[in-house]
């Protein structure tokens, strides 16, 4: 048993880890360019959204799903007692980024 509830701690670790990369990278991109364009992308996507600019998607993106995320994979690497609670957060977290997207963006 001992050797699954690790497995499953550094596996956890690992994803969060990957999700706080790539949601870092992308908000920093988004902050430094508000337009979109050092990322591919223009602001016409959002013209269905409230936002003018990637900017508040980008510090959100940056904030919840980078930071978090990053916080997340560090508990359940020192197998924390949170990191159930931490992971189940990120992901409903994670759930209402990818639904607000599909929403605003189609």
């Amino acid at each position: 048993m001992m050797k699954r509830s690790k497995i499953l701690f550094y596996g956890t670790g690992a994803l969060l880890l990957i999700v706080a990369l790539g949601a870092i990278s992308a908000g920093i991109g988004l902050m430094l360019e508000p337009d979109g364009s050092n990322l591919g992308m223009s602001v016409e996507l959002l013209s269905k959204s409230p936002f003018q600019n990637f900017l508040i998607p980008g510090i959100v993106l940056l904030t919840f799903n980078g930071i978090g995320s990053l916080v997340g994979s560090f508990l359940s690497l020192k197998r924390h007692h949170l990191t159930s609670v931490a992971t189940i957060s990120l992901g409903v977290i994670l759930i209402i980024w990818i639904g607000s997207q599909v929403y605003w963006l189609g």
